[in-house]
C-alpha cells in the first residue's frame, strides 16, 4: 500500500522515490548548509543553465515543500524559487528543446513517403488526411501513421510554419486499427502461443473457482489469492486476459468489473513496492552489484593513478584515455564512478562543466574514427541474398524505402510469416543497402510494423 508520511496524503512510490533522489542530489551540492529560498533558487538556475527541464526542477520543489511539512514547518521555497521555476521553459512552447539528432533523422526518413504522396504540395489537413488513410489498405498501424504525422507537425515547426494536423487527420488516425491487420478479429483466431497461455491461466482459475460461475467477484477472488501467494503481476494479467476469452468464446461479456480493478490496481501497487524494495537493497545509491563491482574497480584505476577526485582532474583522466585510443564508453563509466563516489559518501558530485565538456570531445573523436568492418559468415550472406530474391519477387522492386519495406513487412505478417523471420528479411535489406552504399530502409515505419507484428 501507498505510504501516508505527509499529514495522511498518500504518496505513491514512485513520487516517494523521486523525492528521497532529488532530496538527496540537492543535501550533497549544499554539503550541509540549510536549504534556504535563495540557496535553493541558486540551484534551480544552474540546472537551468546545464539543460534541465522544468518538471526536474518542479520536482526539488516539491520535494522539499514534503520534507518541511512532514517536520511541522514552513516551505524553504518562496518568491525567489517561483521567480527561478517561471525562468524555466514551458513544455512545448517556444522554449521546448529540440528532437535529439536520432529522433530527427527519424522524421526526415518519415517525411519521405509523405513528400512523395504530396507531390511538392505544401501539406495541410486535407492531404494530409489523405496519406493517412492510405496505411490502412497497405495494413499498417495507427502508430506508423502517428509517426508520420508527428514528423510533419516538427517539419512545419522548424519552418515557422502552423502545423497541418487538424480534424481531419485526427479523424483518419482513429479509423486505423491500433495494431495490424494481423491481430484476431475472433476468439477463436488467437495464436498457439497465446492459446497455451490462456489454458493455462484457466487451469489454475478452475481449480480456484471449484464449479463456481466465473464473475467479477469469483475472479477478483481468485486475485486476491495470487497477491496473497506474491506471484507475480504477469500471472494475475494473464488470468484476467483468459477469463475474457473464455467468455467471449460463449459469446458472454467479459467477467471484468468494478471488484477485479480493485484488487489489479492493489497487484500493480504491490508491483512497484517490491521493486522499490529490490531497489533499495542493491547496495548503496541503489545500483546493481555488478554494476557497484564495475565502478569500484573503475576508482581503483583512478586511485593507481593518482586521479583527484576533481572535476579538472577527471577531465585530465577521461583526455588520457582518448589518447590511449579507448573507446568514448570508458571515459563516461569513469565519470559514472565517481559520481557515484562521492554520492555515497555524501558529498557534491565532481563531475563538472570540464568533465563534461571532454566526455562530448571523447564523444566526437570516437564518431570521427573509423571502423573496422566485420565480414558476415557465408552462411548468414546466402541467407541475406536468398531473402533479397523472394522479397523483389514479391514485391516487384528492390527494397531500398523504408515506406515500401514497412508495406512488405505488413504483407507478410498479415500471410502468418513469424516476426522473426520479418526482421530477417529487415536485416537482408539494410545489408543490401549497406552494401551498396544507400541509406538503410529500416526507418520509423518499418520498425512500427514489426513492434505491432511482436504485439499481435
Amino acid at each position: 500500500m501507498a505510504a501516508k508520511p505527509d499529514g495522511g496524503r498518500a504518496l505513491s512510490a514512485a513520487t516517494l522515490r523521486c523525492y528521497e533522489s532529488a532530496l538527496r542530489k540537492l543535501d550533497g551540492l549544499l554539503q550541509g548548509a540549510p536549504a534556504t529560498d535563495a540557496s535553493v533558487a541558486d540551484r534551480l538556475h544552474a540546472m537551468r543553465r546545464r539543460g534541465a527541464s522544468r518538471s526536474s526542477a518542479a520536482a526539488v520543489v516539491s520535494a522539499l515543500s514534503w520534507r518541511a511539512r512532514r517536520q511541522g514547518a514552513p516551505s524553504p521555497c518562496a518568491s525567489l524559487c517561483r521567480a527561478a521555476l517561471a525562468a524555466f521553459p514551458k513544455p512545448g512552447g517556444s522554449g521546448a528543446k529540440d528532437p535529439s539528432a536520432v529522433t530527427q533523422r527519424a522524421y526526415e526518413l518519415a517525411l519521405r513517403p509523405l513528400a512523395a504522396h504530396l507531390q511538392g504540395a505544401e501539406p495541410n489537413d486535407e492531404l494530409l488526411a489523405g496519406h493517412v488513410r492510405s496505411f490502412a489498405e497497405r495494413g499498417l498501424s495507427r502508430s506508423a501513421a502517428r509517426a508520420v504525422v508527428t514528423a510533419a507537425a516538427w517539419d512545419a515547426r522548424r519552418r515557422g510554419r502552423p502545423s497541418p494536423k487538424g480534424p481531419l487527420t485526427a479523424a483518419a488516425l482513429a479509423e486505423l486499427p491500433l495494431r495490424s491487420g494481423r491481430r484476431p478479429e475472433r476468439p477463436e483466431d488467437l495464436s498457439k502461443v497465446s492459446r497455451a497461455m490462456y489454458e493455462w491461466a484457466l487451469r489454475g482459475l478452475d481449480a480456484d473457482l471449484e464449479g463456481a460461475p466465473l464473475t467479477d467477484r469469483t475472479l477478483a477472488a481468485h486475485l486476491r489469492g495470487l497477491l496473497e501467494a506474491r506471484d507475480p503481476l504477469a500471472r494475475a494479467v494473464a488470468a484476467v486476459s483468459a477469463a475474457s476469452w473464455r467468455m467471449a468464446l460463449q459469446g458472454r461479456p467479459s467477467p471484468r468489473g468494478p471488484e477485479t480493478a480493485k484488487v489489479m490496481k492493489s497487484f500493480r501497487l504491490a508491483n512497484v513496492e517490491g521493486r522499490l524494495r529490490i531497489r533499495r537493497g542493491r547496495g548503496a545509491a541503489g545500483i546493481a552489484p555488478a554494476t557497484r563491482a564495475k565502478y569500484e574497480m573503475a576508482l581503483r584505476r583512478m586511485e593507481a593513478e593518482g586521479v583527484p577526485m576533481t572535476d579538472a582532474g577527471l577531465a585530465r583522466f577521461i583526455n588520457r584515455q582518448r589518447e590511449r585510443g579507448r573507446s568514448a564508453g570508458s571515459g563516461r563509466h569513469a565519470a559514472s564512478a565517481a559520481a557515484w563516489d562521492a554520492e555515497r559518501r555524501g558529498q557534491a558530485s565532481p563531475v563538472g562543466s570540464l568533465t563534461k565538456a571532454a566526455l562530448r570531445e571523447f564523444k566526437q573523436f570516437d564518431a570521427s574514427r573509423p571502423r573496422r568492418k566485420v565480414a558476415i559468415a557465408a552462411s548468414t550472406q546466402a541467407g541475406y541474398e536468398a531473402a533479397l530474391r523472394r522479397m523483389r519477387a514479391e514485391m516487384g522492386a528492390d527494397p531500398d524505402t523504408d515506406e515500401l519495406l514497412a508495406a512488405h513487412v505488413g504483407d507478410v505478417l498479415q500471410r502468418g510469416v513469424s516476426v522473426l523471420a520479418a526482421a530477417f528479411r529487415v536485416s537482408a535489406a539494410v545489408w543490401w543497402a549497406k552494401r551498396n552504399g544507400l541509406e538503410s530502409p529500416n526507418g520509423p515505419l518499418t520498425k512500427a510494423a514489426l513492434r505491432t507484428g511482436a504485439k499481435g
